[in-house]
């Protein structure tokens, strides 16, 4: 992802943002949540959420504004069939 600043000018940053879309393409209702190894310098809406077969979500990723100076940050995204996992548990 590259984040960039909407107007370098002005004296007050804002927060940087780009979007993500996931697409449930299987017959299975998924759960997913997304990390990053750096959530003091991100925020994501929503973190985590129900995708039901055939639907999509998209997330937010907001690069705060008091950040400007980045390094490698890493983001995981992870699936879990809802139902299944919950069949596993008794």
């Amino acid at each position: 992802m590259i984040f960039e600043r909407s107007d370098s000018s002005s004296h007050t940053p804002t927060d940087s943002v780009q979007t993500i879309n996931l697409l449930n393409t299987s017959d299975k209702i998924l759960t997913f949540k997304i990390k990053t190894t750096s959530p003091d310098k991100f925020r994501v809406k929503p973190g985590c959420s129900l995708l039901h077969p055939g639907a999509s979500a998209t997330v937010s990723v907001y690069l705060l504004k008091s950040i400007y100076l980045l390094t490698s940050i890493l983001f995981f995204i992870s699936f879990l069939n809802l139902f299944s996992s919950l069949l596993h548990t008794e």
